[in-house]
């Protein structure tokens, strides 16, 4: 009587398995797998040079004060080929639980990152292991400019306002177009960021020195660059035959050095070496980041 009894029970098991059984019970879940891409660096090499730092009086644009003509010597480094993006920048936000910065409704992905403070831009390239460029080390790479071959003095006779030559065009760089330099042609203002990598780039492989953000760079602001350090008076020209060999700037100070000009800013402060300044605590949607590296 017990064994028919566990029979019929055995079978109600079978046939209550059997209903509830479905074809797609074969077919093994595939559980996605998330990845956990590290957006990368793409870093150019700049060699080691000499240069003459600053711009001559007689540039249309030159500041008496901020754009001394001096000697640098400056060891070989990279620099970042494109600005900080907004992609890099949310997965550091992501892995450290920092708040990301508002993209202005212009969108993320590869555009510049912007509403940033000098010391979010600091904390972001620690976290990539590198730090961000010097005033001099931005300023080269921007000119892209070895030494004369008449020496360090004559360098300057060569230099352009821009990377690109006495013209800043609207298709070369994003900056605000109606106010263009001197006699060139009126451009446009597209009022707000583009792309990284959107025109083309300098000698150097340098993409967006001129317009898109403005660059936070690693010195505090000195009124007159290389003055102290050569214990000259002159506003317009120094000694020559003294270098600042990797110059910092000054140890404190109030203002942190912006290179660069933006998408806003007119033709005139995108020069190379304009050298805009500006609280270190700023957050604005013209400021964003460009890394440096030591060799």
């Amino acid at each position: 009587m017990e064994n028919k009894f566990t029979k019929i029970l055995y079978g109600f098991v079978l046939v209550a398995a059997f209903v509830a059984w479905k074809p797609e019970d074969n077919i093994k879940t595939q559980v996605p797998q998330k990845t956990d891409t590290v957006p990368t660096i793409e870093w150019v090499t700049i060699p080691y040079d000499t240069f003459a730092m600053g711009s001559d009086q007689n540039e249309i644009g030159h500041e008496y004060h901020y754009e001394v003509l001096h000697s640098v010597i400056l060891d070989s480094f990279k620099l970042s080929k494109y600005e900080v993006t907004f992609e890099q920048y949310d997965y550091y936000c992501e892995k450290t639980g920092k708040q990301k910065p508002d993209d202005n409704g212009w969108g993320r992905g590869k555009r510049p990152v912007i509403n940033v403070s000098y010391y979010d831009a600091l904390e972001y390239a620690k976290f990539i292991n590198c730090r961000l460029p010097t005033d001099s080390e931005w300023e080269y790479a921007c000119r892209c400019r070895k030494t004369s071959k008449y020496g360090i003095k004559n360098s300057y006779i060569q230099y352009k306002p821009f990377n690109t030559g006495d013209t800043l065009l609207t298709d070369q760089a994003n900056y605000d177009g109606t106010q263009p330099y001197l006699k060139n042609p009126t451009g446009v203002l597209f009022n707000k960021t583009m792309d990284v990598g959107s025109y083309k780039p300098n000698a150097l492989g340098l993409y967006d020195m001129h317009g898109n953000v403005m660059e936070w760079c690693f010195d505090w602001h000195d009124y007159i660059p290389g003055i102290r350090d050569y214990g000259g008076t002159s506003t317009s020209y120094c000694d020559f035959s003294k270098f600042m060999v990797n110059p910092k700037g000054p140890t404190t100070g109030i203002e942190k050095i912006l290179r660069g000009g933006s998408y806003m800013t007119p033709a005139s402060r995108c020069r190379t070496a304009f050298r805009n300044r500006v609280i270190p605590t700023y957050l604005g949607n013209m400021v964003g980041i460009r890394l440096a590296s030591d060799m």
